[in-house]
Order: structure tokens, then sequence, then C-alpha cells
């Protein structure tokens, strides 16, 4: 999309119109964007169903996690049929050994009850190692195998969302 940078409004026809011919080649299909609000968050949350939220844990983090829901209103009434699905909030880049990030984990569950994922994904260093490489993990060298269990965990509870929200 980078073409469009310049003309929102194009870009924004052009990937509501193209995105739904790319069905027929993925079951599923994840669109990562940066954690600020722009046109190319709106144009994913379009043409999205689902959406999982990864937030860090943070005091300013855990409060705009309540800002969120305005996003999503926005984009529901500008530009969908069929309401957005909040699947869920992922914390993300966890501490777990840090008494301050499990409070904050308790103060976002206060926040966002049955949001919250009941998993979590951990801080490690070779996800930054890989992303300023440019690579995936596994092509780092490094054992990487730490980080499958609670990535399996993850994608296990976001299947299960995502079924849950396809039966209601």
């Amino acid at each position: 999309l980078g073409e469009f940078d310049g003309n929102f409004a194009d870009a924004l026809t052009h990937f509501r119109t193209n995105f739904p011919k790319l069905s027929e080649h993925f079951d599923y299909c994840v669109i990562d964007t940066p954690p600020l609000w722009s046109w190319i968050n709106f144009a994913a949350l379009m043409v999205c169903d689902y959406l999982f939220v990864p937030v860090q844990l943070g005091r300013f983090n855990v409060d705009g996690v309540k800002n969120l829901s305005d996003s999503i209103q926005s984009v529901n009434k500008a530009a969908r049929a069929k309401p957005i699905i909040l699947a869920g909030i992922v914390p993300n880049m966890v501490e777990i050994s840090d008494p301050q990030q499990i409070e904050l984990m308790t103060d976002l569950r206060n926040a966002v009850g049955a949001y919250l994922f009941d998993n979590y994904l951990p801080k490690r260093r070779h996800f930054a190692h890989a992303m300023e490489a440019g690579v995936p993990t596994w092509r780092l060298g490094k054992d990487v195998r730490s980080s499958m269990p609670f990535m399996t965990k993850f994608l296990n509870e976001a299947m299960r969302r995502i079924d849950e929200g396809n039966a209601a």
C-alpha cells in the first residue's frame, strides 16, 4: 500500500475492494499493525472479523486500553456493515518475575474482565533480535524453543475465542 501513502481515501478504497479477493487463498490472515492510530490501522479494522490487541503492561498502556472501544466504534460506524468482534487483549512482553507486572495484569483484568487472555506472551530478547535483523526467530541460531509453549497456549486460546465467536 506504500504507493497510496499520500492518498488515504484511494488507499482505503483499494484495500477494501481487493482484500476480500484474497480470502480464497487463506484460512486465517493476521494483519499486524503498529500501535499508533493511523489510516493503516483503520484499513485493517475495515476488513478484520476478529481483533486481538497485544498490550505491554505499564500504567499508561493499561489506561490506554480503555480508549480502544472508541476506535472500534468509529470504524464500525464509518466503514462496516458487521461489527468487529474484540476477541481479546493479550498481555505481551510480560516479565513474569516482576511483581509490578503481575499487579498490572491484575489491574488490567479488573478493567477489561473476560477480554483479557488467560495466557500471556513473555518478554524474550530473541524476538527483538529477530526483528532487528529482519529474520524469523528460528534463523537466529539460538534456542527459541522456550517460547513455544507460551505461543502455543496463546494460539490455542485465540482459536478457542474465534470458535466461540463463530458459535455466538
